[in-house]
């Protein structure tokens, strides 16, 4: 445990101590006159208590503390940077949602919301498949399965917005190692691209 002296040094440490009040008690013992042996016995175990005390304190209960000090310290950190990262999320331009291996939706940020016209609670209830023009099941499993394998992947597609406009999409997905059954994935909207780009063709 970061903070603490190994199990090797402590044991010696109390080890030496141990041996240093003993034979502190003997001395002090053989110089005092003569005293009942509970009486001999009760000062033997205060002296031993009085130093051996010091030695738990500095080697025990300072680094436990301080282990439990940085720990919090480190947990509110985790919590802080946790907090930005799900406010530049919710805030990009970009939609950006979590969905799990069926394509139901896990989290979404307000720009998907925007870009999709449902709600978050609404989304919350739904799949990728409600949305998405092109993907079924069948295609969805296989993507998933294919992206797994190279931890990420990249495609267009179009999407039916909650009032019927359909909007063509840029969508990067990621996966992590640790949590295959959570894709992460980030949506652009590319509708005025290419609809510049088949203007453009048509005009060739």
């Amino acid at each position: 445990m970061p903070g603490f002296p190994s199990p090797g040094k402590t044991l010696a440490i109390i080890a030496f101590l141990v041996f240093m009040a003993e034979f502190s008690i003997m001395v002090a013992l053989q110089a005092a006159p003569s005293m009942p042996h509970w009486l001999e016995t009760l000062l033997d175990a205060a002296f031993l208590v009085a130093m051996l005390l010091p030695a738990f304190f500095l080697l025990i209960y300072l680094p436990f503390n301080r282990y439990l000090a940085q720990e919090k310290r480190d947990k509110q950190r985790l919590r802080e940077s946790g907090e930005r990262l799900e406010t530049v999320l919710r805030t990009a331009m970009d939609g950006f949602c979590v969905v799990d291996a069926t394509g139901h939706f896990l989290e979404v940020n307000d720009a998907f919301c925007r870009m999709t016209g449902y709600s978050r609670e609404e989304l919350l209830g739904m799949s990728v498949l409600d949305v998405d023009v092109y993907l079924t099941a069948e295609t969805f499993a296989l993507r998933v399965q294919e992206g797994a394998k190279k931890g990420h992947d990249h495609m267009e597609s179009r999407m039916r917005r909650k009032d019927g406009v359909l909007v063509d999409l840029e969508i990067n997905v990621t996966f992590l190692p640790s949590r295959p059954e959570v894709i992460f994935t980030f949506v652009h909207d590319i509708t005025e691209r290419k609809k510049a780009q088949e203007k453009l063709e048509a005009q060739v």
